[in-house]
């Protein structure tokens, strides 16, 4: 829609939007957005780790393009704060049997990650 209503110079409010692609504004100049981007929330979440001396989490994400952009910019980021995330990250999906989401919130207490995790984002 951004690239469409570049064309006509008309300006676009988007209240979900975080792609951080939609951050290029040589490319979309009349694009703005009421909530931050994922950047902007990945340097959140990071600071904050950083601040409590949280260096290595957990993951668990959707598997929707807010989760997957989300954990891309967490992922690329992390290194910059001295930050490690457990391998495999969780994916999660709104269509997923309930029982996947109780797998993995005992994967996160009980399994590989106890003792070694500090927080789970």
């Amino acid at each position: 829609m951004a690239s469409v209503l570049r064309v006509i110079q008309l300006p676009q409010v988007s209240y979900l939007s975080t792609s951080a692609s939609l951050d290029n504004h040589q490319r979309y100049p009349f694009f703005l957005r009421t909530v931050p981007s994922d950047v902007t929330q990945a340097q959140a979440i990071l600071r904050i780790m950083s601040e409590f001396s949280w260096t290595h989490a957990g993951v668990v994400y959707s598997a929707e393009e807010y989760g997957v952009g989300g954990y891309r910019e967490l992922s690329s980021r992390a290194h910059l704060y001295d930050v490690c995330f457990a391998s495999p990250a969780h994916k999660l999906s709104a269509h997923d049997p309930d029982g996947a989401y109780s797998r993995v919130v005992n994967e996160l207490i009980k399994g590989e990650f106890k003792g070694r995790c500090e927080s789970v984002v």
